[in-house]
């Protein structure tokens, strides 16, 4: 069955949120006198039809501020899942999700089930294990990765989709199209591409597009950024690849960063090995205009609150918070700083020695009574709706606003006077301008 995305009134009245509870995909697709929506030993007047079990069901809420081209992709899937459509699970990535294809083969659309998450108990990859223990990331547990894989959507496009992540939505989904099996998991736009950047030179890549997943990485301490999960898209016309030894006007291949069920994690410890983009010329260059702006307006504690409202555990959401205030406060006080500069910060350049970030939180929280005091507790602001989510310890990691930014400058004034007393070293990844291009 073919699904039409709609357009004007037509789209707008059908994508309305049905109170109270979820939204009903089932009847914006399927219209009530369809005959096959019948079973065949009923009458066929419209008055007289069974509701089949809808494969797809996303909760209220879900659509608020989503790009129309996922609306029309949903609305695609459940024609597809009540159709002739499929769901053919990926071979790739330790753990399970599925490509959702219309009867035609083409794919609409990327299901993650969190049963099927690395550690989680149905995992398909000999990686099973319970709910809520640790996985194969180390701060991070299973059964979380869906929450994130929305969080990182949200966040970029709070930023205005400067990292171009795709479309993503909590949902439950059903892989056998029968709706009785309904499972919870993150439902992901498909985006297609032309490889992934182990396929290509970084030299090949847009600049701008790279600056920005790499702000976004460090951002929500990324400890997944490998080649395999930087999708790329095609180059302009005009453009041939920097290898071949030959260049023309054009812009460079797009990037689309994808996986982003281990951003997030409650541990600072990040390794230089987990960002593939980490010695990338690209970003060891100037930051372009567009992307220190934005790193300059970032709100560390509103990148926490935000977090938590979308089922982050706090203590995750606090290190995310100090991430963004160290990415902020570089940026800020070093305005010859690269996203290199920043990154060596952030990771571990000996996997055996903690990160300057790791040793600088260690100070302020012993400056402060130690992780967990009143003077530095691992949350940033007081939501109501945090406080459900994080359970019987929710005390613990809640604190006021007004506390939470003294916390947050507190940090921001230790990073700041490490830079004047550790200047910039080449060796380090930094150096002024100049410097670098003496070299």
């Amino acid at each position: 069955m073919a699904v039409s995305a709609g357009t004007g009134a037509e789209q707008s009245t059908r994508m309305q949120l049905k109170p109270p509870q979820q939204v009903d995909l089932y009847a914006q697709v399927v219209p009530s006198t369809c005959p096959w929506r019948r079973r065949k030993t009923e009458p066929t007047s419209p008055q007289h039809h069974v509701r089949r079990h809808p494969p797809l069901v996303l909760t209220a809420g879900a659509l608020e501020g989503l790009e129309q081209c996922m609306r029309t992709c949903l609305l695609d899937t459940m024609g597809a899942l009540l159709g002739h459509g499929s769901c053919q699970a990926v071979e790739e990535g330790m753990g399970g999700s599925y490509f959702v294809k219309d009867k035609d083969g083409s794919v609409l659309g990327v299901f993650k089930p969190c049963d099927e998450e690395p550690m989680a108990p149905n995992n398909p990859k000999a990686l099973q294990g319970r709910f809520g223990e640790s996985s194969i990331k180390k701060g991070l547990r299973s059964g979380e990765g869906a929450a994130r894989e929305v969080a990182a959507y949200q966040l970029d496009r709070e930023a205005g989709g400067l990292a171009g992540v795709p479309p993503t939505v909590l949902c439950r989904l059903s892989t056998t199209g029968r709706g009785a099996d309904l499972r919870d998991g993150s439902y992901q736009l498909f985006v297609p591409s032309e490889g992934a950047a182990s396929d290509y030179s970084p030299h090949t890549m847009d600049t701008n597009h790279l600056q920005a997943v790499a702000a976004l990485d460090m951002r929500l301490l990324n400890v997944d950024r490998h080649d395999g999960n930087l999708l790329v898209g095609a180059a302009d016309r005009g453009y041939h690849d920097h290898d071949q030894g030959t260049t023309s006007p054009g812009r460079r291949r797009t990037v689309v960063p994808i996986d982003h069920g281990c951003i997030a994690p409650a541990d600072l410890e990040v390794g230089w090995c987990e960002w593939c983009w980490l010695d990338w010329a690209a970003i060891a260059e100037p930051i372009v205009p567009e992307v220190r702006s934005h790193i300059l307006r970032l709100d560390p504690l509103a990148t926490a609150a935000a977090l938590q409202k979308l089922g982050i555990r706090a203590e995750c959401a606090w290190n995310c918070a100090l991430s963004t205030a160290m990415l902020r406060a570089v940026v800020s006080a070093c305005p010859d700083a690269t996203l290199r500069d920043v990154a060596v910060l952030m990771c571990r350049t000996d996997l055996d020695q903690p990160s300057v970030l790791e040793e600088l939180v260690a100070r302020v929280e012993d400056e402060a009574g130690g992780r967990g005091s009143d003077g530095f507790k691992p949350c940033g602001i007081q939501l109501q709706s945090s406080v459900q989510q994080c359970g019987p310890n929710a005390g613990k990691y809640v604190r006021t606003e007004a506390a939470g930014l003294a916390a947050i400058g507190a940090f921001e004034n230790a990073v700041i006077h490490h830079l004047s007393l550790h200047p910039p070293t080449i060796e380090d990844g930094f150096g002024t301008l100049k410097e670098r291009q003496d070299l």
